[in-house]
């Protein structure tokens, strides 16, 4: 009987032992993102796209690199041609920025990407959910800018090589989903091969 219960026990050690080891292989934090440039997310969604969705001229393209795993992000800002006596506050841009999203639900993604948090009393804007995009998406203003600076945003989550993400389109002056979700739907379809 003794020898038994060693022999089990020494099983059960090994086991553990070995479980050990193969979470010492996949570090926390870890990410596919990682291997995406800010530089390849510009050429995910191209220049051409953006001018022929949005009947715009894109002058210059900026990336970025923004945080460390288990928080980065990666983003894309189109700049575009414009009249001065056409803009009242914010000259028009285009941004695109993709990042993780730790362990939280969808819903929670969603209500904290129309969240202020920097305000006092922190509360989540208004938004409308849009479907067949991702594992959910919605759409409102950007509620950092306030009213007097609109800013359209589209918010998509999605999983990708066993991750979830979340990634947004950002348009100013105000523009309507419809003239969005093109847009998100194609960089939704690269990300996702991108990432396999």
């Amino acid at each position: 009987m003794l020898i038994r219960a060693i022999a089990v026990v020494s099983c059960l050690l090994l086991a553990g032992a070995c479980t050990g080891e193969t979470e010492a292989e996949s570090p926390t934090g870890e990410t596919v993102l990682a291997g995406l440039t800010p530089e390849r997310l510009c050429e995910l969604l191209p220049v051409d796209t953006i001018e022929q969705t949005l009947d715009v001229v894109v002058t210059d393209t900026k990336s970025r690199q923004s945080g460390r795993p288990p928080i980065l992000s990666k983003t894309c800002r189109y700049e575009v041609e414009f009249a001065l006596a056409d803009v009242e506050l914010l000259p028009p841009a285009i941004i695109v920025d993709v990042k993780q999203t730790r362990d939280k639900g969808v819903d929670e993604i969603l209500d904290h990407e129309f969240t202020d948090l920097m305000a006092e009393n922190a509360k989540t804007a208004p938004y409308e959910r849009v479907d067949g995009l991702g594992e959910a998406a919605g759409y409102g203003d950007n509620p950092t800018l306030g009213s007097e600076l609109p800013e359209s945003q589209l918010i998509v989550v999605f999983t990708a090589g066993g991750e979830r993400f979340a990634f947004d389109v950002s348009v100013s002056p105000h523009t309507p989903v419809e003239k969005l979700t093109p847009l998100a739907t194609d960089l939704l379809a690269a990300l996702e091969a991108e990432f396999g």
